[in-house]
């Protein structure tokens, strides 16, 4: 999947437990409160899942529960909120800021969720 921008420049990411979904069409960031983060190898591991997730259709729901936040050396650099339970996940930053929908039985993606419930 696509993100405008290049993932291998991410040096960090924080894990960000979403608990209120509300407004999330007026995001300027993702909401809730960072409860691990990965660096070095543990985010380039996180960014090759991001990139081997597969697109598929919006759907309606949207109530996120994880997001990320990446870091590359300098800035932040691209925000991503994931709702598992309607296969949408929302891009703020990285020159896209747009819902999409990603397939959440990819193994990549199971992945990606396995590594979110390891923080909490």
């Amino acid at each position: 999947m696509r993100f405008g921008m290049e993932l291998s420049s991410i040096q960090r990411i924080e894990c960000i437990r979403i608990e209120d979904h509300e407004g999330w069409h007026g995001w300027q960031s993702i909401p809730g409160a960072v409860i691990g983060t990965w660096h070095g190898e543990q985010a380039t591991r996180i960014t090759g899942l991001l990139d081997g997730l597969s697109e598929c259709g919006l759907t309606r729901c949207f109530l996120p529960g994880y997001g990320i936040r990446a870091y590359d050396a300098e800035r932040l650099a691209l925000e991503v909120a994931f709702c598992f339970r309607c296969d949408n996940l929302l891009v703020l930053g990285g020159g896209a800021n747009d819902l999409r929908g990603f397939k959440t039985k990819n193994r990549k993606a199971q992945h990606l969720l396995r590594a979110f419930q390891a923080w909490g």
